[in-house]
């Protein structure tokens, strides 16, 4: 396994009209296809797991390193609507 293929990659875009009259950036993650199927595979065992779940996620799978609770909170809420 290649360091690419373990990467989450994070890019900013502007959004306009920001209320304090600045640009901001939203950070938005892309995952790889690794981690993808690993994630599509623990959402088929548990479509909401909670806080405590996701670390345990985060801690057993090593495909997942580098990514952060609140990101795999997302990516679930995400999932739920596709």
């Amino acid at each position: 396994m290649t360091i690419a293929e373990n990467a989450v990659v994070e890019t900013s875009k502007r959004v306009k009209g920001a209320k304090s009259g600045h640009e901001q950036g939203t950070k938005y993650t892309r995952y790889t296809e690794a981690q993808i199927e690993v994630l599509e595979k623990v959402y088929a065992e548990c479509s909401n797991p909670d806080y405590f779940q996701r670390s345990k996620i985060l801690w057993e799978q090593p495909h997942l390193r580098g990514i952060d609770n609140k990101q795999l909170k997302v990516w679930f809420q995400n999932r739920k609507w596709l």
